[in-house]
């Protein structure tokens, strides 16, 4: 059983690669551009058919289609955590993930012959990649969040010295912000204004940038960026209370991280307690077969939900470790 998973993985794997390599090589420089070509068309007639029906183009952007929904939040998530000014590909990943599909259903439908399973299989293998873009776009909020909060007294002080000029505020405050992540995100919205087409597509950034940090100041100071920027207006007295609202939660986070000072420490002992309580059983056991505890349903099942129970709590602990930067 062991060597049969490890050959269906290394197949799944390999077939994936060359069909994903494939679709890299002569695909995505071909087919990409007339996918996105007929998309972009899909819209533009969807978007007629809706004037016409409704008269009103607000109607549409208030109630999108799923696959809308779906391609705006993969767009978003892989613009969040692209660290280059490259435009992102949404058909490539969409691509990986039905290819993953494909190939494992295959697969496992030849191995084992259950419909039902090898489908339920193949959809959480196919939302590996999705699941891999999520921790590392969660990873990037956690730490954007804490340096926005950080970093914001650089940018008020720089919007009183450019003399109320958003965009010269935000180009003095990049040259002092030190943390290279937090530069990039302000540079896409920097660009943002300076290559901006149409008031949408600089929304669009700013939309990049709040889902980037995402946390309740960010969306705070998007909306007031938008407002300087398309609107002219001077937005120094909402900029003042924002800090202060900045400094109140900072003081509120050194207090949290006191209070569960203790609770993330218990947090992790599990990795301390489980490995040295397993070796301790195993030495007990003297001349008995350790082993065969662990074929014993019970035994097994006990053992499972100490492991997972472990997991959990180290994993909480490792999201408490710092405080939440949102309200």
């Amino acid at each position: 059983m062991f060597f049969t998973v490890i050959d269906l993985s290394c197949k799944l794997v390999s077939y994936s690669l060359i069909i994903y390599g494939i679709w890299m090589l002569v695909g995505a420089p071909y087919l990409t551009p007339e996918l996105a070509e007929g998309y972009r068309k899909y819209k533009r007639k969807k978007r007629v058919r809706r004037i016409h029906e409704l008269a009103a183009i607000k109607e549409k952007s208030k109630h999108p289609s799923v696959h809308t929904k779906l391609y705006r939040h993969l767009e978003l998530v892989l613009l969040s955590i692209n660290q280059s000014e490259k435009p992102v590909n949404v058909f490539n990943f969409i691509f990986l993930s039905v290819t993953i599909f494909s190939v494992s259903f295959v697969l496992l439908m030849l191995s084992i012959d259950d419909l039902v399973l090898s489908l339920l299989i193949s959809i959480l293998l196919a939302a590996l990649p999705y699941f891999f873009l999520m921790v590392k776009l969660t990873a990037v909020r956690s730490r954007t969040s804490l340096l926005f909060l950080q970093y914001f007294p650089i940018i008020l002080q720089s919007y009183q010295s450019a003399n109320r000029d958003i965009y010269f505020a935000l180009s003095q405050s990049i040259s002092q912000i030190k943390n290279r992540e937090m530069q990039r995100v302000f540079m896409k919205l920097m660009n943002a204004m300076q290559l901006q087409r149409s008031e949408e597509e600089f929304e669009n950034s700013v939309r990049v940038f709040i889902y980037s940090i995402h946390s309740t100041f960010s969306k705070r100071f998007g909306k007031l960026v938008i407002r300087a920027h398309l609107d002219k207006s001077d937005i120094s007295e909402s900029f003042a209370q924002l800090d202060a609202d900045i400094r109140k939660r900072k003081a509120d986070m050194q207090s949290e991280k006191t209070k569960n000072f203790d609770t993330v420490n218990l947090g992790f002992l599990p990795i301390v307690t489980i490995p040295f309580a397993f070796y301790f059983a195993h030495s007990l056991s003297g001349v008995l077969d350790f082993w065969y505890f662990f074929k014993q349903k019970t035994n097994l099942t006990l053992f499972i939900l100490t492991v997972v129970g472990g997991l959990l709590c180290v994993s909480v602990s490792f999201l408490l470790r710092k405080p939440k930067a949102d309200l």
